[in-house]
């Protein structure tokens, strides 16, 4: 009963393996149509190259200005200028202003 089953099994696998297509390779196929339509040989078409061929490369990103890497430290300097201006005036000592009083925190 045991190897019955395992040759129904066996028998039942090979079946199907053997009514599945078997690959093709789609260049391949394509090269055997096309000689077919010229009705030459395929030996006679132009070879095919059989290695991966790369795609070009990307672009590069577009890049914004505050992603440079210079952007902040130049960022800082004009800061610090426009800063130390401001605290030499004589204006910006009168108008300095309190700090305002913290909250109590609500219950």
């Amino acid at each position: 009963m045991h190897l019955v089953r395992l040759f129904v099994i066996g028998a039942v696998a090979l079946g199907l393996a053997a009514e599945s297509p078997i690959f093709q390779d789609p260049v391949l196929k394509a090269r055997a149509e096309r000689a077919a339509a010229q009705g030459i040989p395929e030996r006679d078409l132009p070879p095919v190259t059989q290695g991966l061929v790369e795609p070009p490369p990307l672009a590069p990103p577009e890049v914004h200005v505050k992603d440079t890497p210079g952007y902040r430290k130049s960022r800082r300097v004009r800061r610090a200028k426009t800063r130390s201006k401001v605290s030499r005036s004589k204006t910006a000592r009168r108008t300095t202003r309190k700090p305002a009083p913290k909250k109590a925190p609500r219950r």
